[in-house]
């Protein structure tokens, strides 16, 4: 009796060891590969944001027009907020 005692207490003792390690290399893989996949696709949309958002100020700051020479971008002044307003189509910008 007691030497079956000290064999399941040496089996649970293994197979904790065992699972500890198997799930902390397999945590670390696994969020690794979800934060670079997480961080590439955030840091698409920023940057493609940004480069919306530069466009959009530079062409209206310049005075940017079309092949027809009407100006694309207005600023218009609402409630003391700046609003930048696409007159192509229709819609509102930020």
């Amino acid at each position: 009796m007691n030497n079956y005692f000290y064999v399941i207490l040496c089996v649970i003792v293994c197979l904790s060891i065992y699972l500890s390690i198997y799930l902390s290399i397999y945590l670390s893989i696994y969020l690794s590969i979800y934060l670079s996949i997480y961080l590439s696709i955030y840091l698409s949309i920023t940057k493609l944001q940004d480069e919306r958002k530069q466009k959009t100020r530079a062409g209206a700051q310049t005075g940017g027009t079309d092949n027809k020479g009407v100006g694309l971008m207005e600023e218009t002044q609402n409630n003391n907020k700046s609003t930048w307003y696409k007159k192509a189509k229709g819609t509102w910008l930020p």
